[in-house]
This record gives structure tokens, C-alpha cells and sequence, in this order.
């Protein structure tokens, strides 16, 4: 499978997305919903099998919340249809679909462009002033923090905790971005890792990149709102040089606001 991580984000969120639909199709009754009209209105009726196999139909005369979940259950079957049609297609397209990604994009010209300066294939001017080329692969403190949880490798072998940074450290490498992961900083005696540091190349200014994947968690709420008051005593702001993105219940991370934050405030 090749490693697109637009693609990986929208196959994990309907992944999740399908099984809360079967695990709410569970508890749904059996049968199927049925109707009549009868002087004009609609009358239910639950239908299914017995025991031996024969068709029974129950009114719902009196159990309006059971014709509603028959309803429910429907819909939830079609939906779990529809998911599997997309899920399967997009299993194709991330298997099919050649990476954009720029070693792949190089390895792909003919054996003539292969071995010559990585750096004749890319625009020179598109981001300025090199003058800080090489301050990403400075050796640097970085976070010892349960690297059994660094599990998510992006195209250019950085292990990542979640999907969501991983996402995010595509569209760096996109832009040709200058960053480092996870590296320690230090904040009246306590130790903070940002999720990415990255340095402007037009004028050096360093961005802190923080994304809160649980946001609907109250612990790890609590944990990032006390941070980012550290990080204020600091003077890393949203309105300056930090910016923080936000996951869904689901964990999963809007790209439309990672690209933007990136071509408003970091190219």
C-alpha cells in the first residue's frame, strides 16, 4: 500500500465509521419495518421469521420507539452497504495510486537523472532564502517519551505516534518545510516536547505545532490547557508563533486546516 496519508486518514475515519454502525445495528430488533395504509394513515408492523422460518408481523400500534428503530436499522444497513463500496474502492486507489512523495517522484525518472544533487529537481526560489537550510538535521534533544508508541513511519522513515501527525508531516515534507519532532524544550523547570518545531525559511522565525488529537477527553484537556498557559509564559502564542490543530471524536484531523496554517503562516 503505498503511503498517502490523505487517503489513510479518510480510510481509518470510515473504518471507525463502520464499525459504530454495526455495533449499533447489534442492539437494533430484529426484522424489518413494515406498513399498510389504512383509512388514510400509515399503520407499522414489525416483520420477521419464526423458528420455522414463517413470516410473522407484529403491529406497532402501541411501540412507536421499536418502529423507529426498525427505521434506524434500515438505514444503518444501507449505510454499512455504502461504507464497504468505499472502503473497498478506496483500498484500490491507495494500492494503485503511485506516492507523491519526492524520493518516489526522483526514483521514478529514467536512470540518467538518478545520483545527480536531489536538490536540481526543486524550485530554488520557492521558499527564499536558504540561509537555515540544514538547521532540521542538527542533532537536537528529542523526547524519550514511550518510543514503543512510535508506531506510524512517514515516507521518509520519522516514527510518529498517530496517524493525525502523520498527516501533518507530510504536508511538511510537501512544502519543504524545516522540522523537527517532538523536540525538548524547557519552561520555568519543566520539560515540554511540542509535537513539531519548524523554522520559517524566509526569515528564520521558529512555529511550535501542537495538535490535540482527544479534545473530548477531559484529562488530556486539562493536561493541554495547562500547557499551552506554559507555553504563554514562554511567549509561544497562537497569535505569534504557535499554532494547535484539532481532532474529532474520532481522533481524526481536518487537512484543510493544516494546509492553510501552513501557506498563511509558515511558507
Amino acid at each position: 500500500m503505498k503511503n498517502r496519508p490523505e487517503f489513510l486518514i479518510l480510510l481509518n475515519e470510515l473504518e471507525n465509521r463502520l464499525k459504530k454502525c454495526n455495533v449499533e445495528l447489534s442492539a437494533c430488533p430484529k426484522g424489518t419495518l413494515q406498513k399498510t395504509i389504512s383509512n388514510g394513515k400509515q399503520v407499522f408492523f414489525q416483520g420477521f421469521t419464526d423458528a420455522d422460518n414463517k413470516m410473522i408481523r407484529k403491529s406497532l400500534y402501541h411501540k412507536p420507539e421499536v418502529a423507529r428503530s426498525l427505521a434506524r436499522k434500515a438505514y444503518l444497513e444501507a449505510e454499512v452497504k455504502a461504507l464497504g463500496r468505499n472502503l473497498t474502492l478506496l483500498q484500490k486507489m491507495l494500492n494503485d495510486c503511485p506516492s507523491l512523495a519526492p524520493e518516489a517522484i526522483i526514483s521514478s525518472l529514467p536512470k540518467r537523472y538518478q545520483g545527480i544533487p536531489t536538490e536540481w529537481f526543486f524550485d530554488g526560489n520557492r521558499h527564499g532564502s536558504d540561509t537555515f537550510d540544514g538547521w532540521d538535521t542538527e542533532p537536537y534533544t528529542k523526547s524519550d517519551f514511550h518510543p514503543e508508541e512510535l508506531t506510524k513511519i512517514t515516507t521518509r522513515g520519522l516514527h510518529v505516534r498517530s496517524m493525525a501527525e502523520l498527516a501533518i508531516a507530510e504536508r511538511f515534507y510537501y512544502h519543504q518545510l524545516m522540522f523537527r519532532y517532538e523536540e525538548l524544550i524547557n519552561i520555568d523547570g519543566y520539560k515540554f516536547t511540542p509535537d513539531f518545531t519548524i523554522m520559517r525559511r524566509r526569515d528564520g522565525k521558529l512555529f511550535y505545532w501542537e495538535h490535540c488529537g482527544l479534545p473530548h477527553d477531559e484529562k488530556y484537556m486539562g493536561r493541554h490547557k495547562w500547557k499551552l498557559s506554559m507555553y504563554e509564559k514562554a511567549g509561544i502564542v497562537p497569535w505569534d508563533n504557535l499554532i494547535v490543530t484539532y481532532g474529532d471524536r474520532n481522533a481524526n484531523v481536518d487537512m484543510r486546516i493544516v494546509e492553510s496554517e501552513i501557506v498563511n503562516k509558515l511558507i
